[in-house]
């Protein structure tokens, strides 16, 4: 299977204030959503060595339209 395009590029960062004050305030990048959600959505629980209760997702972008994008997730706590 041939790849087509780039939909977003997913980053797991420790400490998401920081992370968004490098890639929203000092890149520029615009903040198209930002929410908590059940860390089994968009990820495989296998892949983590503890379990996790929270997620937090951020997903940016330099332009309007939605793709691509650069997905922060963090785990508080």
């Amino acid at each position: 299977m041939e790849a087509t395009c780039v939909t977003h590029i997913g980053i797991c960062v420790r400490d998401m204030d920081k992370s968004l004050a490098f890639y929203r305030d000092a890149l520029g990048m615009n903040v198209l959503g930002d929410k908590a959600t059940d860390p089994t959505e968009g990820g495989r629980l296998h892949n983590y060595k503890r379990k996790r209760k929270t997620r937090r997702w951020v997903s940016l972008s330099y332009a309007e339209s939605t793709t691509p994008t650069l997905t922060l997730t963090s785990h508080p706590g």
